[in-house]
C-alpha cells in the first residue's frame, strides 16, 4: 500500500495541520490505486507496458505493470517467456522468484475454447534479475497462433521472500 507523502507540518499554524489532513483524507478516500498500464508521455498512445519502452503510470501501491502478446512465434505458449518490470528487486536466489504478479485481465479470439478453458501465468524454472522474471503461460484448450494472439496483462510487486515449500 502507498503511503501518504510527507510534508512539515507548523503546529503553531492552525491552517498547516487542516490542509495536511485533507491531503490524508484525499488520498485514503480515492487515490489509492494502482496506476495504469497506459503509456504516460502520451494520452492517445496504444504502445503497451512491455517492460522495454514503459511500465505505465504509477500512483500509490508501488509495482509495474507488464503487458505480453503470447503468438507463438516471437513468445510460445507454454515456454519461459520474459516478464521486464523494471522493479530493481535483489536476486537472493537464481531459482526462486523475487516478485509477484496478479493478471489483471486476458484476451484471446475464443479460437479452440473448451469448457475447462482457462489461462495461467507460473514461475517454473526461468531466470529471474532484478528487473526481470521469465513466466510461463498456458492457455488450456485455447488455440494460440499468430491470428489468434493471447494477450495478457500483469502487476508485478516486489517479493520479501520466496514462496514456503
Amino acid at each position: 500500500m502507498g503511503r501518504v507523502p510527507k510534508v512539515l507540518v507548523d503546529v503553531k499554524n492552525p491552517q498547516s495541520v487542516v490542509d495536511y489532513v485533507s491531503r490524508i483524507q484525499r488520498v485514503v478516500d480515492g487515490q489509492i490505486e494502482f496506476g495504469s498500464p497506459q503509456d504516460p508521455r502520451d494520452p492517445a498512445s496504444t504502445n503497451i507496458a512491455d517492460g522495454t519502452t514503459q511500465n505505465g503510470t504509477l500512483l500509490n501501491i508501488a509495482g509495474s505493470w507488464v503487458e505480453l502478446k503470447l503468438d507463438d512465434v516471437g513468445n510460445l505458449i507454454n515456454t519461459n517467456v520474459t516478464c521486464i518490470h523494471n522493479l530493481g528487486v535483489a536476486v537472493l536466489s537464481a531459482s526462486e522468484p523475487n516478485v509477484r504478479w496478479l493478471m489483471f485481465g486476458w484476451q484471446h479470439s475464443g479460437a479452440g475454447a473448451g469448457a475447462g478453458s482457462a489461462v495461467s501465468a507460473i514461475y517454473v524454472d526461468g531466470a529471474v534479475t532484478s528487473n526481470s522474471i521469465q513466466l510461463r503461460f498456458h492457455a488450456a484448450a485455447r488455440t494460440v497462433t499468430v491470428a489468434n494472439p493471447l494477450k495478457v496483462c500483469l502487476f508485478f510487486v516486489p517479493a520479501v521472500h520466496g514462496i514456503a515449500q
